[in-house]
C-alpha cells in the first residue's frame, strides 16, 4: 500500500485504468483495482487506488497480481457486497414507516402551464380581491330583463362561482348544464342596442364569469361591435376589452382586440387618471408589455394631477403594480435585468409621493402589497410611511394583509416595526377561526421569519398538526418555513407533510418548489431513512424550470458587491464569485476546496440575520458546508485593520473545522465510486468502454474539488 505521507505532490491525471479480472466460465469481469498513471512515458508513475488507501503519486513498479491476490480481493469484495445489500434491505425496512409498507407510485399527465404556475386561492379571495378594487366600475346594466336573466344565473351558479381557484375546476361545465337561461340571454342580448355591449360585457365577466364561449354570446357582441366599432368612445372600448380580455381566457379574435388598442392609443393623450386605472386592467395580458409600460409611464407623469388626493394615489400605485405583466404570462422572454430594472423604475416614479400620502388602514394595505408585489428592495422608507398611519380598530382582513405584506414587502424579506407585529397580535387570536388556511399559514410566516415568540404559541402547532395532510400547497410553503425557521423537528408534522405530497396528484408548482426542496433536505437530515423519491418525482417539472442562478440580484445590492470588493482584498484566498450549490443556493462568493461560503448580512430582525440566511446556513451545514455571516452592522464599528484580522480569524478557523471533514469526503466518494463499477462489471458490462470519467474522479484527492 501506498502511504499519504510518501505523496510527491498532490494531484489528479485524466487518464486512468481499471484492472479487473475475468472469470472463464462465466466471462464476467469483477473490479480489481483502479489505476491512474502518468502520461510522462519516462516514469513508471502511478496512482494506486483501493479503498484503504488516498489515492497519491509516486514512482512505484507494480508487480502482476497472482491467482492467490486475486481471490482474497475478491472474497473481500463479495463480503463487502453482501454487508451492502444487507444495509439496503434494513433500510427497506425502517422506510414503511413513512409509508405504511408501500411506496406510492405517481402517475402524472402531461404538465401545464396552469400546473406550474398554479397558486391556491381560497374561497374568501374572490371577496379580498373585490375589496382591492373596489374603485374600478361596476357593471351598469340598463337593460331590465338583461339584468335580471344575469342576476338569475349568478343566484343559481353561487356555490359554483365560489370554487373558481380550484385547480381542476370549470365553470363552463356547470354552464353547459343551464341552456334554458344562457339560451334566454343570448336572445335579449341580440335584441339590444350596440350602445348596451360595453355594460354587458363587464356583467357578463365579473358577475358570472361566462368566458368560454359555449352559447356564442361573445361570438354575437363581436359581430355587433365590428360593425359600429367607430362609433365608440375611447371609455367604451376600454369597458368593452376589460369584459372580453380582463381574465383568461379572453374572448373576440385577435383583429378584434388589435382594432381596440389601435383606437385607444388615438385617444391616448385625451384618456384622464381613471380611464388610465381602468386601461391598466383591461389591457394587463397584451403582448407584448409595451403599451403596459406606456399605461404606467402616463400615470407617473399625471401624478401632479392626483398626488393630493391619497385614495386615487393608492389605487393608481395598486393598480399599476398589481398589472405588471408575470412572466409566464409573456409571450416574448425579458432579458432578467431589464426586467428588474422596469420595476426599480416604477417604483422610483411613484415613491417621493407615496411617502407624503395620508392613508386609510386600506390604503396603507394597498401601497404595502403594491410594494410586495413589484419585489424590489430599499423601499422600506414607503412601507414605513404606509404603516405608520395603520390605526385600530382592524378587521379580518386587514389584520391578515397587513401581516402577509409587511412579512415579505422588502424584495420577499420581513419588514416594519415590532410594534406593529405585536400590536396586531390580540387582532390574530380574535379572528381566528374567522381565519382561512391560507390566512393562518401567512400569519404563521410572518412570526416565525422575525424570531417572535408568538410563531411558538401552541395553538399554531395544534392547527398544523390537525390539517398537515389537508393543506394546498400554497399553505405548505408558508408552514415549512415558519417550522425551518423554528428548527421543528417533531416527526409527526414532517411525515404528514411527505404524506400530502406523496399522495397528491398535482405537480409541485415553481412558486412553491424552492421552500419545498428546501423542506426535503430538512427531512434528508433529520429522518435519514425516509424514502423520499415521492416528493422527488412530483418536483421534476419545477426543477428542470428553476435555475439557481437567477437569484442572483448583485444590482439590486450595491452593498453586496461592494463587501466581495473589499473581502478579496483584506483577505487573500482562493475565492470563487457566484457558485450554484444544488441548483438551489447562489452562493456570492466561496472557497470551493473547503465546502466554505461567505455571507453578508445587510437585514437583521430582532439583532439575528434574517431567518432566510440562518435557514440556507443550516441547509448547507447538514451537507458538510460551513457558512460565514458576516454582519454589516458590526463589522461597520471596526477599522480596517480590525477589520481585517477580524475576517481572517473567523475564515482560518472554519477552514481549519473543515479540514477535518476532508478524509470523511474521500472516503464517501471513493465508496461510491467502487460501488457504480462494481454494479457495471455484474451487469456483463465490457470494461474499458465506460469505466470511469475524469469528472467521477474528481475530488478524490486529500482536498476535495481538486482541479
Amino acid at each position: 500500500m501506498v502511504k499519504e505521507k510518501d505523496a510527491k505532490r498532490d494531484m489528479i491525471l485524466k487518464d486512468s485504468k481499471a484492472v479487473f479480472s475475468k472469470d472463464r466460465k462465466s466471462k464476467k469481469f469483477t473490479l480489481i483495482d483502479i489505476k491512474i498513471p502518468d502520461l510522462n512515458k519516462q516514469k513508471s508513475e502511478y496512482f494506486i487506488f483501493d479503498k484503504n488507501t488516498v489515492p497519491v503519486p509516486r514512482d512505484v513498479y507494480v508487480p502482476p497480481l497472482t491467482k492467490s491476490m486475486k481471490t482474497k480481493i475478491q472474497q473481500k469484495e463479495y463480503m463487502q457486497f453482501r454487508e451492502q445489500l444487507n444495509q439496503v434491505q434494513e433500510v427497506e425496512e425502517q422506510q414503511d414507516e413513512l409509508w405504511e409498507g408501500e411506496v406510492p407510485i405517481k402517475y402524472y399527465e402531461k404538465a401545464r402551464g396552469k400546473d406550474l404556475f398554479f397558486n391556491f386561492r381560497s374561497p374568501k379571495f374572490q371577496e379580498y380581491i373585490a375589496r382591492k378594487i373596489d374603485f374600478l366600475p361596476k357593471p351598469d346594466v340598463k337593460n331590465g330583463d338583461i339584468k335580471q336573466t344575469i342576476e338569475n344565473i349568478k343566484q343559481q351558479s353561487k356555490k359554483q362561482l365560489q370554487q373558481l381557484y380550484l385547480p381542476n375546476f370549470f365553470i363552463e361545465d356547470y354552464y353547459k348544464k343551464q341552456e334554458g337561461l344562457f339560451q334566454q340571454l343570448k336572445s335579449q342580448i341580440q335584441e339590444a342596442s350596440y350602445k348596451e355591449l360595453p355594460q354587458i360585457a363587464l356583467s357578463l365577466q365579473f358577475d358570472i364569469l361566462y368566458k368560454q364561449d359555449i352559447y356564442k354570446i361573445w361570438h354575437h357582441i363581436q359581430e355587433v361591435v365590428n360593425k359600429h366599432i367607430h362609433h365608440y368612445t375611447a371609455q367604451e372600448l376600454i369597458l368593452l376589452k376589460m369584459g372580453f380580455a380582463s381574465t383568461f381566457p379572453k374572448a373576440g379574435d385577435h383583429n378584434l382586440h388589435s382594432i381596440i388598442k389601435q383606437l385607444v392609443e388615438e385617444d391616448f393623450d385625451k384618456l384622464s387618471v381613471d380611464d388610465l386605472i381602468n386601461a391598466s386592467y383591461a389591457f394587463r395580458h397584451l403582448q407584448p408589455q409595451k403599451f403596459a409600460l406606456k399605461i404606467s409611464e402616463a400615470l407617473i407623469k399625471k401624478l401632479p394631477e392626483y398626488q393630493q388626493n391619497s385614495t386615487k394615489l393608492a389605487n393608481v400605485f395598486y393598480s399599476v403594480a398589481n398589472n405588471y405583466t408575470p412572466k409566464n404570462k409573456r409571450l416574448k422572454q425579458k432579458d432578467l435585468l431589464a426586467d428588474d430594472k422596469e420595476r426599480v423604475q416604477i417604483m422610483q416614479g411613484f415613491a417621493e409621493a407615496l411617502k407624503n400620502g395620508k392613508y386609510t388602514n386600506d390604503e396603507a394595505i394597498k401601497v404595502i402589497l403594491g410594494v410586495l408585489v413589484l419585489k424590489v428592495p430599499n423601499f422600506e422608507d414607503v412601507v414605513y410611511a404606509a404603516e405608520s398611519q395603520l390605526k385600530p380598530d382592524f378587521d379580518e382582513y386587514q389584520t391578515a394583509h397587513i401581516l402577509y405584506g409587511l412579512s415579505k414587502a422588502n424584495n420577499g424579506q420581513t419588514t416594519g416595526e415590532e410594534a406593529t407585529y405585536e400590536k396586531l397580535v390580540p387582532y390574530v387570536w380574535k379572528y381566528w377561526d374567522k381565519f382561512e388556511d391560507l390566512e393562518k399559514s401567512r400569519i404563521f410566516y410572518a412570526y416565525a421569519c422575525r424570531n417572535s415568540k408568538v410563531a411558538e404559541d401552541p395553538r399554531f402547532l395544534a392547527w398544523i398538526r390537525k390539517g398537515i395532510l389537508n393543506f394546498q400547497y400554497s399553505e405548505l410553503q408558508n408552514i415549512v418555513y415558519g417550522l425551518m425557521f423554528q428548527g421543528n423537528k417533531d416527526k409527526d408534522i414532517w411525515m404528514g407533510f411527505a404524506r400530502n405530497i406523496g399522495y397528491s396528484d398535482e405537480w409541485i408548482p415553481l412558486s412553491n418548489y424552492y421552500a419545498f426542496k428546501q423542506a426535503k433536505f430538512w427531512i434528508q437530515h433529520h429522518f435519514p431513512l425516509w424514502n423520499l423519491s415521492p416528493i422527488e418525482q412530483a418536483s421534476q417539472q419545477a426543477e428542470y424550470m428553476f435555475m439557481a442562478t437567477r437569484l442572483n440580484r448583485y444590482y439590486f445590492n450595491e452593498e453586496q458587491v461592494d463587501f466581495q470588493t473589499e473581502l478579496s482584498t483584506l483577505v487573500d484566498y482562493n475565492w470563487k464569485p457566484f457558485f450554484s450549490w444544488e441548483n438551489l443556493y447562489y452562493l456570492q462568493i466561496i472557497i470551493e476546496e473547503y465546502r466554505l461560503a461567505i455571507a453578508y448580512s445587510t437585514l437583521e430582525v430582532n439583532g439575528k440575520p434574517k431567518a432566510q440566511l440562518l435557514l440556507q446556513q443550516k441547509i448547507l451545514s447538514f451537507k458538510d458546508w460551513k457558512l460565514i455571516i458576516f454582519s454589516q452592522s458590526y463589522l461597520a464599528t471596526l477599522t480596517v485593520k480590525q477589520k481585517q484580522e477580524y475576517m481572517k480569524k473567523i475564515i482560518d478557523e472554519a477552514m481549519d473545522e473543515q479540514k477535518k471533514k476532508m478524509k470523511g469526503w474521500d472516503d464517501a466518494r471513493r465508496q461510491e465510486l467502487f460501488w457504480q463499477l462494481e454494479q457495471q462489471t455484474e451487469r456483463t458490462l465490457t470494461p474499458g468502454k465506460r469505466i470511469t470519467m475524469p469528472e467521477d474522479l474528481k475530488g478524490l484527492s486529500r482536498t476535495p474539488f481538486s482541479k
